[in-house]
């Protein structure tokens, strides 16, 4: 895959492969220019991120500087070309874009709670699915860069998962700075293929 950056995207990269994970601040600090806030921001988010989204998930050092940094900022990227939503989804529940909520489940049948946000890897996509089997091979596109939890049905699930106003059947990939890429109600192998494909351009 051949990215080519600006000399102001590589101006951020430079910072963050220096110091490491950093905020959107401290990425700002380092820039020889004055640059706003917002548009140190706007960089990493509506430029650098799509551009390295593929490359960054082949090497650790990059998966843990850029997707720590980009998780930081707490905005929603609905627009983004990173977000597609498939048919069925409720519109006053969580949407691809949307930061996925803190929610406490069983992952088990019959287990205890647990924190969702505790069971994601912040260096691979995670596949969320409810009321409904995974796909047996999972997304071939992503191979190991991919967690898939299949929640179990039960009255706590239930439970939490109307607080949140998430339908059963549904499926939510996660990207790994936890913001949903991917939405639907029946997931579709070859729909999460075509996206992972064409969106993040995985083959």
């Amino acid at each position: 895959m051949h990215i080519s950056f600006t000399d102001r995207e590589l101006d951020v990269m430079s910072v963050l492969w220096a110091v490491g994970p950093a905020t959107v601040a401290e990425v700002r600090e380092r820039i020889a220019d004055d640059l706003a806030y917002t548009t140190v921001l706007t960089i990493l988010r509506t430029r650098v991120m799509p551009k390295i989204m593929g490359l960054a998930l082949r090497t650790a050092a990059v998966q843990r500087i850029v997707f720590r940094t980009i998780s930081q900022t707490g905005i929603r990227y609905r627009g983004s070309p990173l977000s597609e939503a498939l048919a069925s989804l409720p519109e006053n529940g969580p949407r691809p874009g949307d930061r996925f909520p803190w929610l406490r489940l069983k992952f088990q049948p019959n287990g205890r709670l647990e924190d969702l946000y505790g069971k994601l890897d912040d260096t691979r996509f995670t596949l969320l699915v409810f009321g409904q089997a995974a796909p047996p091979r999972g997304i071939p596109e992503l191979g190991d860069r991919l967690h898939i939890q299949e929640l179990p049905s039960d009255p706590a699930n239930d439970r939490e998962l109307a607080r949140a106003r998430i339908p059963r059947p549904s499926f939510y990939l996660l990207r790994p700075d936890g913001h949903i890429g991917l939405a639907g109600a029946r997931l579709d192998a070859a729909a999460a293929s075509r996206y992972v494909s064409e969106r993040l351009r995985f083959s």
